[in-house]
């Protein structure tokens, strides 16, 4: 049975706060003295009343509480396995919980503590103790409630604060761009007529709107993490080209503070593998982190080093920024990545640009670290995965008419599987985000090929093999996943398929499409599926 008693007329304790109360008992009398000893200390309150712990345990999943008073002794279901099954349901575990019971011995008292009580009253009840500890109960329930709204609004505001970022962010990124055009081609225009002044003035013009790009370019990023939408478009690219570009927009604040910029720099041979334009975002941040606290010289140097996790073959890109500042003291360099950090406090920066550069590599499944010690040379360091020379890139121009299907939900794989097939030669590369259409464009192109993700599965994968079977469309399966997403799916279907293992191993896809499409074969393929 439970029964419902609404805020006494004229409460006012907990005044502005109502609180939801829950007396569990099978005492008819207990449960009546409990009720009256509430409501004569006119607590601000809904009073539930309860006389079973199964039918009280229902209500608590459904209905929120601040409080319980749950006796101990009862049948069918006790008070300690009742409150140890509410702190396993993420629902009811952080109700306060207080024990009313007539034993008063240790073992009894420390069991309740152990199950989860918050108190533990002995019984008969004194009146006046009770409503004390209830009191201090919904006092600090009322304030964590409090917290709660006040946390609730601050997230709000900030949500507000962070789209109107973003969204002036984007408006100016246009016409800061536009000036720093402008002021170029003026500076050609008058490279011969203009005065020398009129010269220096336009460089600090077009530096100081590269920088205020920067600023913009790092707000938008920032959005993009803080709601999770920072995802890398890959492909490969020259990394000496990439590294000589970066810092050649860089070379005006260089200039403009007298240093020197040494550049040590692979070969054109060895090319990368990610997002360019989200690494080049990176790189210049932190030779713009450099610029800021150099005294006469910086240093970008880049390399390749072996990678023994690498399964495909490929390398390890090391790319090092130095700088010869005043160092990073020891207690501050392992928090400059956070975001609003600044190595130095008196900086005028935004304090984003290092926590920008960060989460851009580790989108990338690399890593950035900093050495440095104070009055010595700082040193950034970015590791990634996927570099090689370029004679180690299979060419699939020669069947660049060959078709390809990717079926996948995640826009992130889709965007590196297809970006490593195109990237290599291929322009018959299909996508579909669903099973129906991916049959569609089964029946209507048949491809040479289907790349089915295994990771994002686009509604149901195993339906889809089926209907492959029974279309009896000879194509080349290839299932890309976690091993143990490969195997557990092996249990179901017998396919002909060829297991692709993530995280993607660009190479590894590009020799196998390369096997795949290059030997000749007349060999029929089907598709047969197990019964479960």
């Amino acid at each position: 049975m439970i029964k419902h008693i609404p805020p006494p007329l004229g409460s006012d304790a907990n005044s502005g706060f109502v609180s939801r109360i829950m007396i569990v008992d099978d005492d008819e009398a207990h449960l009546d003295f409990i009720k009256a000893v509430i409501l004569k200390e006119r607590f601000n309150c809904w009073l539930t009343l309860c006389s079973g712990a199964r039918e009280a345990l229902e209500f608590v999943r459904h209905n929120p509480l601040d409080l319980m008073l749950l006796d101990v002794m009862m049948p069918e279901m006790n008070g300690l396995e009742m409150i140890r099954r509410m702190k396993q349901d993420p629902q009811t575990a952080l109700v306060p919980v207080i024990f009313l019971t007539s034993s008063q011995e240790t073992d009894a008292i420390l069991q309740a503590y152990e199950a989860g009580a918050t108190d533990f009253i002995a019984k008969p009840v004194n009146s006046a103790v009770l409503a004390a500890r209830m009191q201090a109960i919904l006092q600090r329930v009322g304030l964590e409630n409090e917290l709660k709204l006040r946390n609730q609004e601050l997230l709000q505001i900030n949500r507000i604060k962070d789209e109107l970022l973003s969204v002036c962010s984007h408006d100016l990124r246009a016409p800061l761009a536009a000036i720093e055009v402008i002021c170029q081609r003026l500076g050609a225009d008058m490279a011969e007529t203009a005065e020398p002044d009129c010269k220096i003035q336009l460089g600090k013009i077009v530096t100081q709107s590269r920088l205020a790009r920067r600023l913009v370019e790092n707000l938008l990023d920032y959005h993009k993490i803080e709601e999770g939408m920072l995802v890398p478009s890959p492909s490969f690219f020259g990394v000496r080209d990439f590294l000589t570009i970066c810092a050649e927009q860089e070379q005006p604040q260089i200039q403009n503070k007298g240093l020197t910029l040494r550049s040590k720099l692979p070969d054109e041979d060895l090319v990368a593998f990610g997002d360019r334009d989200l690494l080049a975002q990176a790189v210049r941040n932190i030779l713009g982190n450099a610029v800021k606290f150099a005294c006469k010289n910086i240093s970008l140097t880049a390399r390749l080093e072996a990678s023994e996790d690498d399964a495909g073959g490929g390398s390890r890109l090391i790319i090092s920024i130095t700088d010869d500042g005043p160092g990073i003291d020891p207690d501050r360099s392992g928090q400059i990545f956070q975001k609003y950090t600044k190595a130095d406090p008196n900086d005028s920066g935004s304090g984003l640009g290092l926590y920008i550069a960060s989460k851009a590599v580790e989108a990338h499944a690399g890593s950035l670290t900093v050495a440095s010690d104070p009055g010595r040379d700082t040193i950034f360091t970015i590791a990634l995965p996927h570099a090689y020379s370029r004679d180690q890139l299979p060419d699939l121009s020669t069947v660049s008419e060959a078709r390809g299907l990717i079926l996948s939900a995640s826009k992130c794989s889709v965007g590196l599987l297809e970006g490593v097939l195109t990237e290599a030669g291929m322009l018959d590369v299909n996508v579909c985000t669903d099973d129906l259409a991916c049959l569609d464009m089964l029946e209507l192109q048949t491809p040479e090929f289907v790349v089915i993700d295994l990771e994002n599965p686009a509604c149901s994968t195993f339906n889809l093999v089926k209907l492959i079977n029974r279309a009896g469309l000879g194509v080349h399966l290839i299932f890309y996943g976690s091993a143990f997403q490969i195997e557990e799916f092996s249990k179901y279907v017998n396919i002909p398929f060829i297991p692709l293992a993530s995280p993607l191993e660009p190479m590894e896809l590009l020799r196998l499409i390369g096997d795949l499409l290059l030997k000749k074969s007349g060999e029929e393929k089907t598709v047969s599926v197990k019964s479960r």
